[in-house]
């Protein structure tokens, strides 16, 4: 009924359309050739919308619906993470100096995500798409919640351990390096985030460099330090995600950032 709209449907009517074919036929495929069709589709799926950047941005999609969608999904796995954490707590048998730590630091730790996610770096801020470079910013900003959502996942995860196992010695082998690495996944993802997010009054590139600067420096400490202690890992977790934090919320704002280039070339 939208000419205007009928290039940018076809595009997702053979791209989405194809990759549901291809999901429903593996239900009736042997593995491995099973797992193999899960990875065209997936891939199908994930590149459909890039073929289609020209015409959404001709056709643009809401600018605050679907953000909206993203901070309420990103909401849910936060609140699954503080469950998690809630878990590990039941599980404690004795309060012990060790246990208490981590679970305080654990919910410290959500705590940071969410407040550097909603407030930090405007996660759901509403996203208009005005032009080309508007279309590709949002399709970045978009995908960019893919990995935040799979560390969030793991990171929860992963809490729920280091409060289970909090009064051990050490981790199993692994465990440490998979959690850094969840978190540096997240960290990595917001750093995209607020770098294309329409919202953010703070200057992307500066703040998007430190971000991924603090994300690398904290998987090299637990990689070269070989952090297998879980309150020495949930310290160093919960240090990283409050410098993260700070970064975010106290770097200079853009319209700060233009004054003091005005003031500097004044000089």
């Amino acid at each position: 009924h939208v000419p205007g709209a009928r290039a940018l449907i076809a595009r997702y009517l053979a791209g989405h359309g194809t990759a549901a074919i291809l999901w429903l036929v593996s239900a009736v495929v042997p593995a491995p050739a099973r797992f193999w069709l899960w990875g065209v589709a997936f891939a199908i799926d994930l590149g459909t919308p890039w073929l289609a950047v020209r015409h959404s941005a001709a056709v643009p999609p809401d600018a605050a619906h679907l953000p909206e969608r993203f901070g309420l999904f990103t909401l849910i796995l936060l609140g699954e993470s503080v469950v998690a954490v809630m878990r590990g707590i039941e599980s404690q048998e004795d309060w012990t100096p060790a246990a208490a730590l981590s679970a305080f630091l654990g919910m410290g730790i959500l705590l940071a995500l969410w407040w550097w996610y909603f407030d930090g770096v405007a996660g759901p801020a509403a996203q208009p798409v005005r032009n080309h470079r508007d279309a590709l910013r949002f399709h970045v900003w978009s995908y960019a919640h893919f990995p935040l959502y799979l560390g969030l996942v793991v990171s929860g995860v992963g809490l729920e351990r280091i409060v289970m196992d909090a009064s051990r010695a050490r981790l199993p082998p692994g465990e440490a390096l998979i959690l850094s690495g969840a978190f540096g996944l997240v960290m990595l993802a917001m750093a995209a985030i607020g770098a294309t997010s329409a919202g953010s009054r703070r200057p992307r590139r500066v703040t998007a460099a430190v971000h991924v600067g603090l994300a690398a420096a904290m998987v090299a400490i637990v990689i070269g330090g070989r952090l297998s202690s879980p309150i020495a890992l949930v310290v160093t977790l919960a240090s990283a995600c409050l410098v993260q934090l700070g970064a975010s919320l106290y770097a200079p704002t853009r319209a700060q950032a233009t004054a003091t280039s005005a003031r500097v070339g004044t000089a």
